[in-house]
């Protein structure tokens, strides 16, 4: 109900033109070992449902975040090894157990270079 009985409700039609805040860029500062978590985790995810290039790009992603992290080494390696690429994954494998000899994955990553190298 108006306030004044001589002047008509106000009535909202939107706004035309942008307000100075909704300018402003925001800029988020992304933790840069979040993210190579996420990378990493969605890498598993697609090698786990079969969807190797996928996880290969992402396991990259990882490793252009943080570059020594053995375990985007490892990441790629196996996603390569799936893809063919055995020069690469062998090259990962053995980078992953340079930079962690005593890993988690260590096992895995000397298994898979006895299957890629010929004896």
């Amino acid at each position: 109900m108006p306030s004044d009985p001589g002047k008509p409700a106000l009535s909202d039609k939107g706004s035309s033109g942008t307000s100075r805040a909704s300018r402003r860029k925001l800029v988020v500062k992304e933790d840069p070992e979040a993210r190579e978590a996420e990378d990493l985790q969605v890498s598993h995810y697609y090698m786990t449902t079969g969807n190797y290039l996928g996880a290969y790009l992402r396991a990259k992603d990882a490793l252009n975040t943080i570059p020594d992290d053995p375990l985007a080494h490892f990441a790629i390696g196996e996603s390569a090894q799936k893809l063919k690429k055995t020069d690469e994954a062998v090259s990962e494998f053995k980078l992953y157990l340079k930079l962690d000899p005593d890993g988690v994955k260590a096992k895995s990553a000397e298994r898979a270079l006895d299957e890629m190298t010929p004896k």
